[in-house]
């Protein structure tokens, strides 16, 4: 397939389709697993450099992180991967059963954790719905169970049939401090390449990737885009110049 060295030369979008449509069958090929995870390693550094450098323009703009004001969760905008991340996450595997997407677990690995939501000087929108992926691992796989078990959420399109949602973000009004919808994230198990996005009505036709590649390319901050009226922050341009495409 030769997907890593397409992907470095620029087909970032082609290549991840044809790694999903490959489906769960990916996992059973060695071969393309291993290319697969090469191509996530890779979408996921630049994802974090993304990140990084985000988190500074954004600073450097006066940005009030919610997180920085936090005393309990997540305690900054970004928290650095541990080294045992994967074999947490493996561990949480063996008990629901079933893998992660070949995306999520390169996350979690390589990223860490986000949470972008928080106030902009002179920029006021309806909802921010800053970008945030965060869970806690510490007994995911008892609570990921009881969900298969027991499930928590409406499922009108069967994508939670004998699955979890892996919860990964506050939806746009749990953001803002309203009560609000199902957090978003993705069902569990599922060993593809990459999962859709779930309970998102902003990016409702994305995967986990083309979620990152939508809000990055909002600086982090895609709230704007739910209000008609509502515009996005003056400085955005500056926000994503020069990041990384992915």
């Amino acid at each position: 397939m030769d997907w890593l060295s397409r992907y470095v030369a620029g087909e970032h979008e082609t290549v991840w389709a044809e790694m999903v449509a490959v489906g769960a069958d990916i996992v059973d090929r060695a071969d393309l697993l291993l290319e697969a995870e090469a191509v996530t390693d890779e979408t996921m550094h630049r994802v974090r450099r993304n990140l990084d450098v985000l988190e500074s323009r954004l600073r450097a703009a006066g940005y009030r992180f919610a997180a920085d004001e936090d005393e309990d969760w997540p305690h900054q905008p970004r928290e650095q991967p541990t080294d045992d991340a994967l074999d947490i996450i493996e561990s949480i595997e063996a008990k629901i059963r079933g893998r992660f997407p070949v995306s999520v677990r390169s996350f979690i690995a390589n990223v860490g954790w986000v949470d972008f939501n928080g106030e902009l000087p002179g920029w006021s929108p309806q909802y921010v719905d800053g970008l945030q992926v965060h869970t806690d691992l510490n007994g995911l796989g008892d609570l990921l169970l009881d969900m298969i078990e027991h499930p928590y959420y409406e499922d009108d399109d069967g994508e939670l049939a004998g699955k979890a949602h892996l919860e990964l973000s506050a939806d746009h009004l749990h953001k803002a401090d309203i009560s609000g919808g199902p957090p978003y994230g993705l069902a569990v198990p599922d060993a593809s390449a990459d999962g859709r996005w779930l309970y998102d009505s902003l990016h409702p036709a994305h995967g986990f990737v083309g979620y990152l590649r939508a809000v990055i390319a909002d600086g982090g901050l895609p709230g704007w885009r739910r209000t008609p009226g509502d515009t996005p922050p003056a400085l955005l341009d500056k926000l994503v110049a020069d990041l990384l495409p992915f």
